[in-house]
């Protein structure tokens, strides 16, 4: 699942990290010498597992698809050039984000259409996370009405080869309310298509939405005025996060360019109906930093303590340490408080003996560590180049504490006089790799009014200047040329018809994949199959939100005699585990229809995937005339319940 540099996407509250587990794959390719596990470490062999000769060739890269966890990456190519990574499938769980039918796109090692994850600012006062991060506009997704996704689920059509491009296409027929969406990746050597196709009975407003990165702002062939602002990007959510937008009308289809240097992102949206085109800077502006602090001990003595390093004086900082006849040495971070964004680096890290020679940290191997991610060796904590405000470093280690503290210790035996390093805090992963820029994420928004929809997009990463010359759409054809002469063309009317050639995907419908009761064969209200239902469900959508604010579900109020005992049955399921406390609450009612008694009959519901049965009882209170049952819950995700039912206890 990894890109052309064997580094994960940033997913749901994961950061984009290269080789994240290489030291599980170099294990693995110790112990069984699969060039597998190089392919996953880049051909580099841990240092802790030497190798007898010659590394083994890399496992040639090839399209690969996890059906069962929702995602694939499609690769092209005789190189490791070009990749792209789908996400599909069922929502995650707590840590998950409202990014179903996501892309992220790889080229020449860099993720030049990425998810950010949790993303600078992820836990910091400003609550990003909820107001951005987690959210359906932070992803390169298409948004429906300027909301966030509620909880559903898609399913692969197709993944494979087919012509000449690698494809992945899959669908969600309960996208959004009344919405269904198909989404077409076709990758080759050269250029990703994006094809989105949206149906719904009524009108609303697609957002077709990418994120790239760029020194200044995107340029586009279309005239782009500042717009309104969403909301307050400080405090609101969603779409107002979005610093200083644009916006512009496009007739006949648009370009748009984020360059880095000699190379970016080419986007073409070829003629195909009118649209608008906005554009804007993701809320990280600047990047975000936490705030640490940098200690140093040997053999349990603290040697050194810097000052606070924060946003306001994030480094480089030169130390130099005695460490004279010490045998242990500790590297220790302090997180002042949060621990969020505090990608604290060592940058140049290293030893000096009596003689002068000078052994970089990073070439030995640690004794012991208490790090959140594990100790990074020469990268920064996404596993790219070590920046520290424009500086770069080659050589380094970054230390991201966990909890109360994060550390590292070396059995040092004595032998060096010198520590010596620059301090500092990474900014966030918003500078540029190889000039130390300040790179910022931009939002790019096709629109779209319309009952029905399809966005068709060519998008060319570049290293050496962009060679996408044209793509126009000609009946159902999608015409591309290239720079050196290269033609290619997608049959838009075939893509409907993948799942019908013989390799496509089998798919179980997701109602199979549950244990709905007896008399249900669907639990969706909005579900695969609509018609199937044969009972009402009460559906909740839950979203967090600042105060925590409970959301019920009520039953219907139902006559009972004082003294006698009843019961209150339904079904329950939820489709996403960040749903928050759920509980079963009862209410009685006197003639005057008062509140004269209520009760927790359950306190903490079972969490459940699948179909579960609730039951309790109660006895009727004196003076109580009716009583109704309510089911309450916060969080994040989608709740369903049948009728609650109040009966004679037998």
């Amino acid at each position: 699942m990894t890109g052309d540099n064997g580094s994960l996407a940033g997913l749901n509250d994961g950061g984009p990290r290269a080789y994240a587990y290489g030291s599980i794959y170099a294990s693995g390719y110790h112990l069984y010498r699969d060039p597998r596990y190089l392919s996953a470490l880049g051909g580099a062999v841990n240092f802790r597992y030497p190798t007898e000769g010659e590394p083994e060739p890399a496992y040639p890269m090839t399209s690969t698809m996890l059906p069962a966890a929702g995602m694939g990456t499609l690769r092209a190519g005789a190189g490791p050039d070009i990749a792209c990574f789908a996400e599909f499938g069922s929502y995650g769980g707590g840590h998950g984000h409202c990014d179903n039918l996501q892309f992220v796109l790889w080229h020449n090692g860099r993720q030049v259409l990425d998810d950010h994850g949790y993303g600078p600012g992820y836990s910091s006062s400003t609550r990003l996370r909820e107001r951005w991060f987690v959210r359906t506009i932070a992803h390169n997704c298409v948004s429906v009405d300027e909301m966030t996704q509620w909880a559903s689920h898609s399913r692969p059509l197709f993944f494979g080869t087919h012509g000449e491009w690698e494809v992945c296409q899959a669908f969600n027929d309960n996208y959004a309310p009344g919405v269904a969406q198909a989404r077409t990746l076709l990758l080759n050597k050269d250029v990703l298509v994006v094809v989105d196709e949206l149906a719904s009975e009524d009108m609303h407003t697609y957002d077709w939405v990418v994120h790239p990165e760029t020194y200044g702002a995107v340029a586009a062939d279309v005239a782009l005025e500042p717009r309104e602002p969403f909301g307050d990007p400080t405090t609101g959510y969603d779409y107002a996060c979005i610093y200083e937008p644009r916006q512009g009308k496009v007739d006949s289809g648009c370009q748009v360019i984020a360059n880095l240097g000699t190379r970016g992102v080419k986007i073409s949206l070829p003629a195909q109906g009118p649209m608008e085109l906005i554009t804007g800077t993701d809320p990280h502006v600047g990047g975000t930093r936490g705030s640490v602090a940098f200690q140093v001990h040997a053999d349990e003595e603290e040697l050194y303590r810097s000052e606070k390093f924060d946003a306001a004086v994030p480094g480089p900082q030169a130390i130099e340490v005695d460490i004279t006849g010490r045998k242990l040495l500790k590297l220790l971070v302090d997180p002042l408080g949060g621990i969020g964004c505090d990608h604290a680096v060592w940058a140049n890290a290293r030893l000096v003996d009596a003689q002068g020679n000078e052994t970089y940290l990073s070439d030995l191997p640690e004794s012991d560590q208490f790090v959140h991610g594990g100790l990074k060796r020469d990268v920064d904590y996404y596993g790219t180049k070590i920046i520290i405000e424009g500086n770069s470093y080659e050589k380094g280690l970054t230390l991201h504490p966990e909890g109360a503290a994060g550390w590292a210790t070396w059995d040092i035996g004595g032998k060096y006089v010198k520590l010596l390093a620059e301090l500092g805090l990474d900014n966030g992963k918003n500078e540029d790799l190889e000039t130390g820029k300040l790179a910022l994420r931009r939002t790019v928004i096709a629109r779209k009014q319309a009952d029905n929809a399809r966005f068709v997009a060519v998008i060319e990463p570049y290293s050496e200047g962009s060679k996408l010359e044209s793509a126009q759409i000609k009946g159902d054809k999608l015409l591309i040329r290239m720079a050196d002469a290269s033609e290619y063309s997608v049959d838009l009317a075939s893509l409907a018809k993948l799942k019908e050639v013989p390799n496509a995907l089998p798919f179980k419908p997701i109602k199979d994949r549950y244990t709905p009761p007896v008399n249900s064969q669907s639990f969706f209200q909005r579900g695969i199959e609509r018609d199937t239902i044969s009972w009402p469900v009460a559906t909740m959508r839950c979203h967090q939100t600042v105060d925590d604010a409970w959301q019920y579900i009520e039953g219907e109020k139902v006559t009972i005699e004082p003294g006698r005992q009843y019961k209150v049955s339904a079904s329950i399921v939820q489709s996403y585990n960040y749903v928050l406390p759920a509980a079963l609450k009862l209410y009685q009612y006197d003639a005057n229809n008062k509140v004269v008694k209520w009760e927790y009959l359950q306190q903490r519901l079972p969490w459940a995937r699948s179909w579960r049965e609730i039951e309790a009882t109660f006895t009727a209170a004196e003076g109580a005339t009716s009583a109704k049952a309510v089911v309450c819950t916060k969080g994040i995700g989608t709740l369903w319940v049948t009728p609650l039912e109040i009966s004679a206890a037998e």
